[in-house]
């Protein structure tokens, strides 16, 4: 089959509805090729398919489009894609940002008041994102139909037809991908704030006198040099945010997008050992303070720690060099695949 030939009737069928593409494209491949002579040239596959038309139109005369519409089917099942990314997304993000402005507003809740005060401000700030998303996206669309309906005859180039997706490329799923973006920076934000608070959250608790249940913290865990490692929280935050949106670009999973996802993992792992081993961030009066109150010697307690760190290291470096072999049998396996392609 002719190259162009394949990515023009993928071109059309990608617009379709899924249960008619079969026959479609049988219908497509039939006329073209009853058009084309025998061992065509490019030229004369070039002259075919532009006589036959954009594969949007096509794509829209098997969808029906006769009327008049707001966003008319040559276009739908673009809007109706990018609609879905748009609303989740910044569904999502309006609902995170709202959930997130309750935990940093100075003001003590109870919990049937805070969880009520989370679920409103959630589905709010969802409906809320996704009504405007669509009324964006809408108008967007509007103006690109307007503007593009006189350049409807316009020529265009066989090359400009896109490539067929490798069947062994993984497909990305763009709402998956969105939805772990949001939540990514949900526990992003959550962090920089605990670390920022980090004297009213981490370190060795009492009971108030008199009371059975009502705690204070007597002696924070962490110094305020902790706080470098926001630093770290956000460049990991850019970073997933680039590699979010070029993942948003792209249809499968590519050779760029695994390794540049595998030094994410990478230094992730790196990031977080380091953060649980680091003895600098560490308040040294804390050790004394659990000393005193359970009666263990200090040069236990320093050993017990010792040995903590030394397993997380371990740990931390089997991880390291297991996702590190995995991902060059990624590397190689996608190699080998799009080799065979």
């Amino acid at each position: 089959m002719n190259k162009y030939v394949e990515r023009y009737v993928y071109d059309v069928t990608r617009r379709i509805n899924e249960n008619q593409r079969q026959d479609v494209k049988k219908e497509l491949l039939t006329n073209i090729y009853d058009m084309l002579p025998d061992n065509p040239s490019d030229l004369e596959v070039e002259k075919v398919l532009k006589d036959l038309g954009k594969p949007r139109e096509i794509a829209a005369r098997y969808n029906n489009s006769t009327n008049n519409y707001l966003i008319s089917p040559s276009y739908y099942d673009d809007y109706i894609r990018i609609l879905k990314i748009a609303a989740v997304s910044l569904g999502l993000f309006v609902m995170v940002v709202n959930v997130l402005s309750i935990f940093f507003v100075s003001k003590n809740y109870g919990v049937i008041e805070l969880i009520t005060n989370v679920l409103s401000k959630g589905i709010s700030g969802l409906i809320e994102g996704a009504i405007t998303a669509a009324l964006i996206v809408t108008i967007i669309f509007v103006i690109i139909e307007r503007t593009t309906a006189k350049e409807k005859n316009k020529d265009w180039k066989i090359t400009d037809l896109p490539n067929i997706p490798k069947t062994n490329e993984k497909p990305i799923n763009k709402i998956n991908v969105i939805v772990s973006f949001v939540f990514n920076t949900l526990f992003t934000v959550l962090f920089i704030y605990l670390i920022i608070n980090h004297s009213k959250h981490f370190g060795w608790y009492e009971l108030v006198e008199g009371s059975k249940s009502q705690l204070k913290l007597v002696e924070p865990l962490f110094l305020d040099n902790i706080k470098y490692f926001i630093i770290g929280f956000i460049f990991f935050a850019a970073y997933e945010l680039g590699l979010t949106l070029y993942q948003l670009t792209i249809n499968n999973k590519n050779l760029a997008y695994i390794i540049a996802n595998g030094i994410k993992e990478l230094l992730t792992v790196v990031f977080v050992t380091l953060i649980l081993t680091t003895k600098a961030i560490i308040n040294p009066n804390i050790f004394a303070t659990i000393s005193d109150k359970t009666g263990e010697t200090l040069t236990n307690i320093n050993k017990i720690y010792e040995l903590a760190t030394t397993g997380i290291i371990i740990i931390g470096i089997i991880i390291f060099l297991s996702y590190f072999a995995y991902l060059v049998y990624q590397i190689i396996k996608y190699g080998k695949n799009n080799g065979k392609n």
